[in-house]
């Protein structure tokens, strides 16, 4: 079992990392390979929260599970690509709420 600061730090070093013809950036591990990764047999929430926090405060990376059954694993991307995205107006704000929230 590793520590979880030492897990963040190999999470960041992947994101940073040539794999999958990109020379660093975002990417998806499976459910084993986290295992693999962090030493464990087993993935609980409580590890992964404590997982993303530390990615989060020491690299700036996301780090959220996605998926379910067979396909469950773990989304890692920078936080400032996240924060870059686009935001919805008021209007479509609004709209939403009024379409599926009342």
């Amino acid at each position: 079992m590793f520590e979880i600061a030492n897990i963040a730090a190999a999470l960041n070093q992947l994101y940073h990392s040539e794999f999958g013809g990109k020379s660093y950036g975002r990417y998806y591990l499976t459910l084993e390979q986290m295992k693999k990764l962090s030493g464990r047999e087993n993935m609980n929430k409580s590890t992964e929260s404590k997982i993303a926090a530390q990615a989060e405060k020491e690299h700036g990376l996301l780090v959220t599970r996605v998926g379910r059954g067979q396909t469950r694993g773990f989304a890692v991307i920078q936080a400032t690509k996240v924060i870059g995205w686009r935001p919805p107006s008021r209007a479509a704000i609004a709209k939403a709420i009024r379409e599926n929230c009342q």
